[in-house]
Formats: C-alpha cells, structure tokens, sequence
C-alpha cells in the first residue's frame, strides 16, 4: 500500500474501500472553540504579566544644563595644555557640579584662607579672641596675599599639623598640607575648596560667628588681586575671593592659577573654585581661570 506524505499541517490517513485499494487523505481537524479561547485567554494573560517597557524621561533643563557644561569644559580642557578642576554649588536650587573636581593641585595663595580660618578656629576653641597683632597679619594676608604674614600664622597654628586638625572640622578629606613651612606647596581639590568655604560661611558652621572676621577680609582684596571668580559676577552682585599663583621652579616654572570665593547677590548665592596648573605665565592662567568661572556659572545658574 502507497502511503503519500502529506505537506504543512495536512495528515495522511490510510482508508481501505472494500474491493479497493484507495488511500484518502484528511485535513485535522481545526481546534474546537474551547481549544481557542483558552489560548487566547493565556496569551492575553501573558502579555499582561510581561514587564511593561521602560519610558525614557525626557531629560530636565538641569540636566540638559550639565550635559552642556560638561561638554563645554571638555572642550576646552581638549584645546588647552593646562590642567584645570571646577567646583560650585548654587545654594538656591541647590545644584552642584564638579570637572575634575577630585584631582589635586597646588593651594598657592589659597591657603591662606584655611591659614586664618584654622586660627580663628582655634581661638573660638579657646575661649578667646584673636590678638589685636594677629588680626592686622590676617588683614594684609588675605586682603594682599602678603607671604610674610602667613608664615608667621602658619607657625602660630603648628603648622601642617595645626591645619590638619582644623581641616577635619571643616570637613576637608583630600587636602595635605605643604612640608618644611612650604605653605603654597598644600594640595588641595576644587571640592575640598568649596567645602571650606561652606563651612566657613555658615554661621551654623565651625566658626560660628567669627566667620565674620574672614568674609569681610575676603571682600576687600587690594584691585589688582580681584580677578578670577568675581569674572563670574553679574551687575549688583557681590564677590568675596582669595586668589592663588605660584611658579613653580620644580615645573619648568610652569604656573598655577588659582580662585576660590563666593557670590551674592539678589537671588543669588554661589560657592566657586577654580584651580589650575601649567599655564606659561601669569596672565594666561588667569584667563583661563576666568573663563572657566564664567562658563560654569553662566550655564549651571540662570
């Protein structure tokens, strides 16, 4: 008997006719209408258990602002042969960014603002007031950046063990004081600066009230000092700085450029700092400097 192979879903069934040899070939028969509906009731059900797709969220303005800063920095990171950090935090939205902003550099100058806060510290510690001599040496070491009277403090504060012990109540993690009365030579990051200044500006901070005796010294460096994060200032706001610059002979005499400081004003209240290394000279870290306080404030606050 021929048995013939049935194609797709059609099966052969032998049926032998009497007298005949006859091979009929059936279909199978469709599913019944139960059949059907249970299926069709368990891939609806599996559909409605299956995870549902993950919508993207459009990204927010803030969000769109960081990516553009970031992108911009990096750019200009990518043309420039200087190495350079940003930090800033805007107290009113409460926004935050850093580039780079965990790599060490050089205080220079900048110091010299965690020099006095450490000496006010110790004094608030102590019960007592910081003397009438002490106070004209903080005066020209933060209002001129005079070199003389921060060695002098530095002494009076126990040197880099002094700062050290103060730095942890300012909740500084990543700066290691300078060596052999080397001040300058701090390391420091553009987080850790802006931490300083956080603390020392709130009157809830390590200071307490004595911050007064620092802020106001920070707003009134001589003119050809106020560059760097005042740049960043618009008309009607105020800037209080500290700037930083050091050529360094174990560099080539390659410079770093430094600005830390904050701005207030009417709906405005930002902590920033730049540090940078290996500019040529003084005015191009400068620049540089002041372009990055610009571009990072001018696109992280409106």
């Amino acid at each position: 008997m021929t048995r013939r192979l049935a194609p797709f879903a059609w099966l052969a069934v032998p049926v032998l006719a009497v007298g005949i040899g006859l091979v009929v070939v059936a279909r199978t028969a469709p599913p019944a209408l139960e059949t059907r509906e249970r299926v069709a009731a368990a891939n609806a059900l599996m559909q409605a258990q299956a995870p549902a797709k993950e919508i993207e969220a459009a990204p927010t303005d803030a969000q769109q602002r960081t990516a553009v800063l970031l992108a911009a920095l990096s750019a200009l990171n990518a043309e420039s042969t200087v190495d350079f950090s940003v930090a800033i935090v805007d107290h009113r939205s409460g926004a935050s960014f850093a580039y780079q902003g965990d790599a060490a550099f050089s205080t220079a100058s900048v110091v010299k603002v965690d020099i006095l806060a450490t000496l006010l510290l110790q004094a608030r510690q102590g019960g007592h007031q910081i003397s009438a001599a002490d106070e004209g040496l903080a005066d020209i070491m933060i209002t001129q950046s005079d070199n003389d009277a921060a060695s002098t403090l530095w002494s009076e504060i126990g040197d880099a063990d002094g700062l050290s012990a103060a730095n942890r109540m300012f909740g500084l993690t990543s700066t290691d004081p300078g060596e052999d009365g080397y001040w300058g030579l701090t390391t420091t990051t553009a987080a850790d600066q802006v931490k300083l200044l956080d603390a020392i500006a709130s009157p809830n901070g390590p200071l307490g009230t004595e911050n007064a005796t620092l802020l106001d010294l920070m707003g009134q460096v001589v003119s050809d000092q106020d560059w760097g994060v005042s740049a960043a200032a618009r008309t009607g706001e105020t800037t209080i700085l500290k700037n930083g610059w050091l050529s360094l002979d174990s560099d080539d005499g390659l410079w770093a450029v430094n600005s830390i400081g904050r701005i207030t004003g009417n709906g405005t209240d930002v902590t920033i700092a730049v540090l940078s290394h290996g500019s040529d000279d003084l005015d191009d870290g400068i620049a540089l400097v002041q372009r990055v306080a610009e571009l990072t404030r001018d696109q992280l606050v409106a």
